[in-house]
């Protein structure tokens, strides 16, 4: 199923899902972006099939128009599997901000481990979120213990 992934869905609003487990404020450049060159993904291209995928409003639209759209998380888990890290980097504490997701965040971005580009998705989701993933990929026994 294609969809709008990156950082165009993170500046779409966020619809739901997840247990209403709370908000997402995503990106707040909706304005500075070319609505007109829209960045899409392919959920065949990725591990979570459509998992985080919702129907959203593209913003300046006119008529308004609706199409399917990466939720912020998977938007983020998509830069991130993309090696945009770049991009995706303040996905914790500036597009998700909501530690209610941090476990999920976590399980998702596990389903890289074994790609080719797994050691950098290690590194940056280590950087970003630090202690926290060191201590998941620990429990979930996906890591040897830290020295």
């Amino acid at each position: 199923m294609r969809y709008i992934t990156g950082i165009y869905a993170l500046n779409m609003g966020y619809v739901g899902g997840f247990q209403d487990m709370g908000f997402t404020p995503g990106d707040w450049h909706t304005p500075c972006l070319d609505w007109d060159r829209i960045e899409y993904g392919e959920t065949d291209n990725y591990p979570w099939d459509d998992w985080g995928i919702e129907e959203g409003v593209i913003p300046y639209s006119v008529p308004k128009r609706k199409a399917m759209k990466a939720n912020h998380i998977r938007a983020c888990l998509d830069l991130v599997a993309d090696g945009r890290y770049g991009a995706a980097q303040g996905m914790r504490d500036g597009y998700i901000c909501n530690e209610h997701y941090t476990e999920k965040v976590f399980e998702m971005a596990l389903y890289l481990k074994g790609s080719e580009k797994w050691e950098d998705v290690n590194r940056f989701m280590g950087n970003e979120y630090q202690g926290d993933w060191l201590d998941y990929l620990e429990r979930t026994g996906n890591e040897q213990r830290r020295a």
